[in-house]
């Protein structure tokens, strides 16, 4: 029987598959919107503006869940990431300094992630661990070439997330960073969604990427898709895009009803995933943040090991 962890983790994919669409293409669609929102087509209107790409500016990514009769989480659980990036190209890791926030199931944790041109930082309760250069740049390698090996954007994917929209219609949207925006909203095709993500699964390139990384890509079955499709209820989506075309916000938000028969004895709940931009483009100045000690103490506290490949203990 499809075990419903399973379901919800490919719900998970299937929500972030969504929200990764914002300006992940590299072809740029730009070109100002139309001062009557209401006249607008909504696809073609989506269609542009996630092709458009984003080079840098500030992130700012919100979810929340509340799962309904589950044995392992009570209370909602949520997380937030929030900073500066700045995009380095197709087959690299873009520069950022973020903060991350995670609360639920009795934790609350706070730390960070700060990325450099040749070195990268883990904050975690108030303390930053750096990975050290040697290890980071063998990371970075290891990256450009998994990421040669496949598809890099949706389009390239097969994926067109304004395919994804019912009964969608567009209006006057709030001001995002003193940017206006149009706002794009309707109901999800819960299983044409599902069917794409799929679909991406199967796709010879990808499942190597996954092989790549000592991982198996999942296998999900009909009846597994199905099963997905029937447990999402309510799926709403709404996406912000300002006068330029660029995808400023996107809202995801679900009730879960899933089948009878599964684990943990989850009976239902809601998903809210938040995307934003509340900056684009202009200069970002990342740098090392001082006094990092070495990531193997960070891993020896969390009882994760001593020691790292091709670091050791080492800083430099």
């Amino acid at each position: 029987m499809f075990k419903r962890s399973r379901l919800f983790g490919l719900l998970a994919l299937v929500a972030v598959g969504l929200l990764a669409g914002c300006g992940s293409d590299d072809s740029s669609g730009g070109g100002g919107g139309s001062s009557n929102a209401e006249s607008e087509d909504p696809a073609a209107l989506l269609k542009k503006a996630f092709a458009n790409p984003v080079d840098s500016g500030e992130l700012k990514m919100e979810g929340k869940a509340e799962i309904e009769g589950s044995s392992r989480v009570s209370g909602p659980v949520s997380f937030s990431v929030e900073g500066p990036f700045k995009m380095r190209g197709r087959t690299t890791l873009p520069l950022v300094d973020w903060d991350i926030e995670v609360n639920g199931g009795g934790q609350d944790l706070s730390g960070g992630v700060v990325a450099t041109e040749d070195n990268a930082f883990v904050k975690f309760r108030g303390q930053t661990y750096e990975v050290g250069k040697q290890l980071y740049q063998q990371f970075l390698r290891q990256q450009e070439q998994q990421s040669k090996k496949g598809p890099q954007s949706i389009k390239e994917l097969g994926i067109d997330p304004a395919n994804w929209l019912e009964g969608a219609k567009v209006a006057d949207g709030e001001s995002i960073g003193g940017s206006s925006t149009r706002k794009v909203t309707g109901k999800i095709d819960v299983e044409q969604m599902v069917d794409d993500v799929v679909d991406v699964l199967k796709n010879p390139e990808v499942r190597e990427q996954f092989e790549g990384t000592g991982q198996d890509a999942p296998e999900i079955s009909d009846s597994d898709k199905q099963e997905a499709v029937e447990a999402v209820k309510n799926a709403d989506i709404a996406v912000n895009v300002d006068d330029e075309d660029i995808v400023r916000k996107v809202v995801f938000s679900a009730k879960l009803d899933p089948p009878d028969g599964g684990d943990n004895g989850v009976t239902g709940g809601t998903v809210e995933l938040s995307y934003e931009l509340p900056k684009v483009g202009g200069a970002v100045d990342i740098t090392a943040p001082p006094d990092a000690k070495p990531l193997a103490l960070l891993l020896q506290q969390l009882g994760l090991g001593s020691s790292l490949p091709g670091g050791g203990l080492r800083t430099q």
